[in-house]
């Protein structure tokens, strides 16, 4: 037993060794590992046998501040669920290695007296009756001339893109045409994350695709980008193939719903970034779609298990009221 435990810890202590190019990150692995080490062998258990229900006495532990080197007092819903995190992808290493049974899937709930994030409550049926209404709208308009750089167009595609591809504000602006890459018929986008050592690619789901191939020709360009493009942007400026900024992205966003040109019998939603991601992350987790997939798409594991736990405590209610 003591060998295995041992050869557990070292996979462990070589998964966080591999964020050594990111300071904070691994940091706050090697923090969570030794606690969740400390607890496990003053509570005689080990990495190989410890349960699901022992995972979550130990975020109970936590939360109450009855763990190694935690401070006391109530965690956050975001601390919560970043050690949640943590702790699954520690079991996915093991068992990655063998050294655990592979499971098909593992949920850790969080302590039922955790606090609420009041930026992360899910939608409301409104509010996604209004989203969806939005949405038809730009879809079924008619499609316009080339070249006539319609504003309208391009506000609608902002929105759009920032929606399937839970892009923020500033993520898009610092996009560029070239950044896109069909392997196999599949669209992916490059994505430059700041602090991040490594670019990411992720996948273009079919309509921000064709908003896309619309926005394009609005600006009198080719249906689709082209590895040429290395200075032309994903958004450019109304008039000129210009870079915008986060800020102008944000305003594309916060205007789009207050446009006369959109239907009076939407109400005046507002519209974010952050809000778009949030109902991109709660249609696709009631679809059933898998939770690993959806943090890599997302590139939020936090914003996911958020959002996950809130759907998970509002019931039933909750997922009948939101049927896509």
């Amino acid at each position: 037993m003591a060998t295995k435990s041992k050869r557990a810890v070292e996979v462990l202590t070589s998964w966080v060794d591999r964020y050594a190019g990111t300071p904070n990150t691994c940091r706050a692995y090697q923090r969570e590992l030794e606690r969740v080490q400390a607890w496990l062998l003053g509570q005689k258990l080990t990495f190989e046998s410890v349960t699901q229900a022992d995972l979550e006495r130990y975020l109970h532990a936590f939360a109450s501040g009855e763990t190694l080197a935690t401070r006391p007092g109530t965690k956050s819903l975001r601390t919560l669920s970043f050690t949640r995190d943590v702790l699954l992808r520690m079991m996915a290493e093991l068992e990655r290695h063998g050294i655990r049974i592979p499971r098909t899937s593992i949920e850790l709930k969080l302590p039922t007296d955790s606090p609420k994030a009041p930026s992360l409550t899910a939608p409301s049926q409104q509010e996604v009756d209004e989203w969806d209404a939005l949405r038809q709208q730009w879809h079924n308009r008619p499609q316009l001339k080339a070249g006539s750089r319609d504003p309208l167009e391009r506000q609608f595609f902002v929105a759009e893109f920032v929606f399937c591809m839970a892009l923020s504000s500033q993520e898009l602006a610092d996009g560029v045409m070239s950044d896109f890459l069909a392997l196999d018929g599949i669209w992916q986008l490059r994505v430059r994350q700041k602090n991040m050592p490594t670019e990411k690619y992720v996948h273009v789901p079919a309509p921000a695709m064709a908003m896309l191939k619309r926005y394009r020709e609005s600006r009198g360009l080719s249906s689709y980008p082209d590895a040429s493009e290395t200075a032309v942007p994903i958004v450019s400026r109304l008039r000129s193939e210009r870079r915008v900024n986060g800020w102008a992205i944000s305003k594309c966003l916060s205007q789009l719903s207050k446009s006369p040109d959109v239907d009076s019998a939407v109400h005046r939603i507002r519209i974010s970034s952050r809000l778009l991601r949030r109902y991109l992350i709660v249609r696709s987790l009631l679809k059933k779609v898998d939770e690993r997939s959806l943090r890599k798409h997302v590139r939020s594991d936090y914003a996911v298990n958020a959002v996950s736990a809130v759907i998970r405590e509002s019931g039933n209610s909750l997922a009948q009221s939101l049927v896509m």
